[in-house]
């Protein structure tokens, strides 16, 4: 019987619960400096289309929830944080990337 990798079958449904950081919204700074610059203002909230971020319930910071739905990265939020805390010149939205290994039942 082969071991189960509960954190990839909780990736791939986008259960990112056990994250260690979390998810901020897209082209977020650095997390240290994004808790520096970010206001707690919550001005890309409401602009979201996707309504995906909400503000973290431990503190206040946004974050995205993929259970609500997607991000189709239209740059709304960026153009909405008054602050540096979303900065659009980053290369990636996000650090994080599906891999799909050679041992996945669907390959």
């Amino acid at each position: 019987m082969s071991s189960v990798d509960f954190k990839r079958r909780g990736f791939l449904r986008m259960d990112l619960r056990h994250q260690a950081e979390p998810i901020r919204p897209p082209w977020a700074i650095e997390e240290r400096l994004f808790q520096d610059a970010c206001t707690q203002c919550g001005d890309c909230l409401p602009v979201c289309p996707s309504h995906i971020l909400k503000q973290e319930n431990t503190n206040g910071y946004p974050i995205a929830d993929f259970n609500l739905g997607e991000c189709t990265f239209c740059g709304d939020c960026v153009s909405a944080c008054p602050t540096a805390a979303l900065d659009k010149a980053q290369v990636t939205a996000w650090s994080y990337k599906a891999v799909v290994k050679a041992s996945c039942l669907a390959s």
